[in-house]
């Protein structure tokens, strides 16, 4: 497993670094006494021993060990690739801030509105008209001032089996978001009477 003398041809001048190491384990065999106890300091202290130890320490310094090397690589990398993610959720977030908030704002609600117009509408037992299409309603309010039931729909087909929402006298009625804009209709089942209309836009 030994060479016979580690310090001559062709051990010396191999270079390579297993045959540094053999040399090395040598002679701390040899040091140690062949294995007993207690060291010979002079001998581990030759020029030749060290040049030996110098050699084996440069060995371990070229290779490309994954703590000295490779790892400052996959550092470098894993840095990179941090940033092109954190370059992703930012260029996500500018995207909603400009393209998408502004609808979920109107969505929720936000949107503001500038002005407002209050009718009474006299409503009877054939649909009538409430409130006329409007591409820029915001909110539409109704109040039963009539007396007795108004059914309410979007259409002029409405009847009184055949509506969206039923308001009882001195009942309130908002319409939700997202605004309907079309037309909005009434109906009594018989008689008349008053329904109080605010639409915002």
């Amino acid at each position: 497993m030994y060479p016979t003398d580690p310090l001559e041809s062709p051990w010396k001048y191999d270079g390579t670094y297993q045959a540094r190491h053999l040399a090395l384990l040598d002679l701390i065999r040899i040091a140690a006494g062949g294995g007993g106890s207690g060291y010979d300091f002079d001998l581990l202290n030759q020029e030749a021993t060290q040049l030996l130890i110098k050699g084996v320490l440069d060995d371990l310094k070229a290779k490309d060990f994954a703590t000295e090397a490779t790892l400052l690589a996959i550092d470098a990398v894993l840095d990179a690739i941090k940033v092109k993610t954190d370059n992703i959720d930012v260029a996500l977030s500018t995207r909603a801030t400009e393209a998408t908030l502004l609808n979920v704002l109107a969505e929720l609600g936000g949107a503001s509105a500038s002005s407002q117009t209050r009718t009474s509408v006299t409503v009877n037992n054939i649909a009538t008209l409430l409130a006329s299409s409007n591409a820029d309603r915001k909110g539409l309010f109704l109040y039963n001032d009539s007396g007795a039931n108004i059914y309410v729909g979007f259409s002029n087909t409405i009847t009184a089996s055949n509506f969206t929402v039923r308001l009882q006298n001195n009942a309130y009625w908002e319409m939700p978001n997202p605004f309907f804009t079309g037309n909005v209709y009434g109906i009594r089942n018989s008689g008349s009477g008053n329904m109080l209309v605010t639409e915002i836009q």
